[in-house]
């Protein structure tokens, strides 16, 4: 009985330790599940974004509307796959205009779906890209390390932007001995036949690939009607500034700010499109706006002893206008404007620093910042010692062109950007727009490596 036993005990043991090393050998083969991803409805899931990167949100959001309205969500899951929104990606896009979301079947993503509005009408395509599907399938189920990205619509001007993200993955499931590997994809700003290639195939909501009915395709589709369109902010500050009665103000404004005195000059844009005289402030440094009621923005100057874009009082003034002037229907006009100057070893010996800022948030956005009760002497404190550390990075600030007396264009944007972060406010709906003095506008984007990043509007 004895030697019976034993050898059942081995036999046992052995048994155990087979069946141990057989559930290791599955789990090296399992994809990462430790990210919450759904195991099935995915499509019609609500939208939470899980991506890495900043992306378009309310564009996901509402597109995700705009299909699940028109779908057949048995016949896409048949056809395509599972929709995995929480991971769509707007790849440095924002203004509501572009997007790719992953499509998954058994826990691996086999296609990706490109969501493109144009006007009021948006067109769902296939896009079937070996080493963008490679490069989603990591960011879903690979144990990522770090990520980032770099934008860049400088080197294109007003041809493309583009936004390359990479990943550096680690060791899968159960591994403890590898080398990490990096990943990186580039998209572009998508262009109606940008690639010179065949048309664009449809995605269809109804999972039938053969009817043309994502829109596009070389079909006579015309798309699905987008739910409020954004206008434009290169369209609406392009207005503003080629108003020959503003453009006069504007200028005069300029002049102001290059006259080596410390006070400040502005004038107020009406509703109506008119505009008031320009005035000078009461004190040094300082400029009053006055009533909010009936304008559409104001200009205003910055004297070169001072930062050369919006203060923190400037920007609590901007959401005094939105809530004071603002209606659902008309907030997203309100704008403010500054322009400075300041001494530099550069052809004219100024340069000019000329802002505009928009808001793409709510009315509600604006009362919470509006009634908001700062402790603006600690926050203008808090500025000046960001300034100073922007400018005296180590061997040479790259937000500096002057040996560190004073901040760039980068240098002020950062600034700007971290201010706003500083007051609570949401940066990601905050449209800023440098105009250069041939009157080219560009947007400034903030990318993930806390770079300010200028992406040129259509001419």
């Amino acid at each position: 009985m004895k030697k019976k036993l034993n050898l059942t005990r081995i036999f046992l043991v052995i048994l155990a330790v087979l069946s141990v090393c057989s559930c290791i050998r599955e789990d090296l083969l399992q994809p990462d599940n430790t990210k919450g991803l759904p195991s099935k409805g995915a499509t019609a899931a609500k939208y939470v974004s899980k991506s890495l990167w900043q992306e378009d949100d309310v564009y996901i959001a509402k597109i995700q509307q705009v299909f699940l309205k028109a779908a057949n969500l048995e016949k896409v899951k048949e056809t395509y796959g599972e929709l995995y929104w929480n991971y769509a990606m707007s790849f440095g896009q924002f203004g509501e205009k572009y997007l790719l979301v992953p499509v998954v079947k058994k826990d691996k993503v086999v296609l990706l779906m490109e969501a493109v509005r144009k006007g009021n009408r948006v067109y769902f395509y296939e896009k079937d890209d070996a080493d963008l599907l490679g490069f989603f399938q990591h960011v879903l189920y690979s144990n990522i390390l770090s990520h980032s990205e770099v934008i860049d619509g400088a080197a294109a001007k007003s041809k493309y932007v583009c936004s390359t993200r990479t990943i550096v993955i680690g060791c899968l499931n159960g591994q403890t001995d590898c080398e990490p590997l990096s990943y990186s994809q580039m998209v572009c700003e998508w262009k109606e036949g940008g690639n010179g290639g065949p048309p664009h195939k449809s995605f269809d909501p109804l999972g039938d690939p053969f009817s043309g009915g994502g829109g596009g395709g070389g079909s006579s589709d015309d798309g699905h009607e987008y739910p409020d369109p954004p206008e434009d902010p290169c369209e609406k500050n392009k207005q503003i500034i080629t108003n020959p009665g503003i453009q006069n103000k504007i200028k005069d404004v300029r002049e102001k700010a290059d006259s080596n005195g410390r006070y400040e000059f502005g004038f107020k844009v009406n509703v109506d499109g008119t505009s008031t005289e320009v005035t000078q402030g009461p004190v040094k440094g300082e400029w009053e706006v006055g009533s909010l009621a009936g304008i559409k923005g104001f200009y205003h100057s910055h004297p070169d002893v001072g930062i050369q874009i919006f203060s923190p009082n400037d920007i609590q003034s901007f959401f005094r206008t939105r809530v004071t002037s603002g209606t659902p229907s008309t907030v997203s006009d309100i704008f403010i404007g500054v322009i400075g100057a300041k001494p530099c070893s550069c052809p004219g010996g100024k340069k000019y620093f000329h802002y505009m800022i928009r808001y793409e948030g709510s009315l509600e956005d604006a009362g919470t910042v509006t009634f908001t009760d700062y402790n603006m002497i600690d926050i203008i404190k808090d500025y000046q010692e960001r300034e100073n550390k922007l400018t005296s990075i180590l061997p040479t600030s790259p937000y500096s062109d002057d040996g560190g007396v004073s901040l760039n264009y980068k240098g002020v944007e950062k600034l700007f950007f971290d201010t706003l972060d500083r007051m609570n406010i949401d940066k990601t709906k905050m449209v800023l727009q440098r105009i250069e003095n041939d009157g080219t506008i560009n947007t400034i984007m903030f990318n993930n490596n806390g770079i300010p990043t200028e992406i040129p509007c259509p001419n």
